[in-house]
């Protein structure tokens, strides 16, 4: 593959992947604006469980380093010859323990005196000691973690991990500017005066968009709706899932059970398509965890509601602020759901639309180079 030409000065930083899925494409288009950076891209080009893989690598040093998995670990072999011969600033990592040759690479990168990072959930649960006591070992072969959320920074933190190592560089699905012209196009998609809803003639549409699996939970927003509804006077309640997935038929008899509207949409990946469906929302549902999920929604200005129990949840649920971005209910509580979806229908989807630019100004693409750029600077001059 072709590389961006780069000054003789530039910082070089190799990230390593075992494969680089599709909605990492904002990061790496963001760092094709990072001139003074030089970049080199490691992982596997073709998709890995039906995750499609990142393909535009025209502009960008990418190496293939294929990767094999056996009895639940990965191994990256040509990472064991690289890491001796290759002399980059810094090296980011996915962190995940059970990537056998990061353990090897990432000790011989500290050995050689690059500052190396590991880009990771972090612990999340203790349930597993096992999987505990491996993670705190192989978190302590990074310089710097990069996390994804507060929760897991405080988590290790608790365990005694200085917090000087810890950083939380979010997630994200678009660049800084993407974002700016997207709430801009999502704003003028609001009508003026959405608030409130309460004994207006319409329909509410609550949108949820992702694999339907028994952790989605959406049975119990069915359950929720049913509640909610008798109080909504003449307006109706309508669920629209986009998604496919081994669930698609329990939702819709707990659909016909509860005398719920529930429009089954099935997969659909045309981003242009999904934003039409976004934009068509009074607010996004996701009764079980919500991960960029969450990000895609307030990007178009549309507010989230989803469960408050950080055990259970994935990092970006932290971008949801109650009464700002969206609305939190107690877990596995439908009662409690159907409140959380009552407060967005009263306070106006444009209640909320007006909040997401300060969230959003930390889970954008130029926000993480941002973090990233800071650390490697900050240890090059300790």
């Amino acid at each position: 593959m072709s590389q961006q030409q780069t000054p003789p000065d530039a910082v070089s930083i190799d990230l390593v992947y075992c494969y680089w899925p599709h909605y990492r494409a904002a990061f790496i288009r963001a760092g094709r604006t990072r001139g003074h950076l030089d970049l080199a891209y490691f992982g596997q080009s073709t998709e890995y469980q039906g995750i499609k893989s990142y393909q535009a690598w025209e502009s960008f040093e990418f190496r293939e380093t294929r990767f094999v998995r056996l009895a639940g670990f990965w191994f990256q072999f040509k990472l064991l010859k690289d890491c001796f011969v290759r002399n980059p600033a810094a090296v980011v990592f996915l962190g995940d323990w059970k990537i056998v040759s990061t353990w090897v690479a990432a000790a011989v990168y500290r050995l050689r005196g690059k500052h190396v990072m590991f880009w990771t959930h972090g612990i999340t649960s203790s349930s597993d000691i096992k999987g505990l006591l491996l993670a705190r070992t192989f978190y302590r072969l990074a310089d710097t973690l990069l996390l994804y959320g507060h929760h897991a920074r405080d988590r290790l933190h608790q365990l005694g991990y200085p917090q000087s190592r810890l950083t939380v560089i979010y997630n994200s699905l678009s660049t800084s500017h993407e974002i700016a012209m997207g709430v801009e196009k999502s704003e003028a998609s609001v009508p003026a005066g959405d608030a409130p809803y309460a004994g207006s003639s319409r329909v509410v549409k609550l949108l949820f968009v992702g694999r339907l699996t028994p952790e989605s939970q959406l049975p119990l927003a069915i359950e929720a709706i049913a509640l909610l509804q008798p109080e909504m006077e003449s307006m109706a309640i309508r669920l629209v899932v986009v998604g496919a997935g081994q669930e698609a038929a329990h939702i819709e008899q707990k659909a016909l059970e509860c005398n719920v509207d529930v429009e089954m949409r099935g997969a659909i990946y045309d981003p242009e398509v999904l934003a039409l469906e976004f934009n068509a929302a009074d607010a996004v549902v996701s009764p079980g965890k919500v991960g960029l999920l969450a990000i895609h929604a307030l990007e178009h200005g549309v507010p989230v509601i989803t469960h408050s129990e950080p055990t259970r949840q994935m990092p970006e649920y932290e971008a949801i602020q109650p009464g700002r971005t969206g609305e939190l209910f107690a877990y596995g509580e439908p009662a409690d759901l159907a409140r959380a979806i009552h407060r967005v229908i009263n306070n106006g989807k444009s209640h909320y639309a007006g909040n997401v630019g300060a969230v959003l100004a930390k889970y954008n693409a130029d926000y993480q180079w941002d973090v990233i750029e800071r650390v490697v600077s900050e240890g090059r001059s300790a």
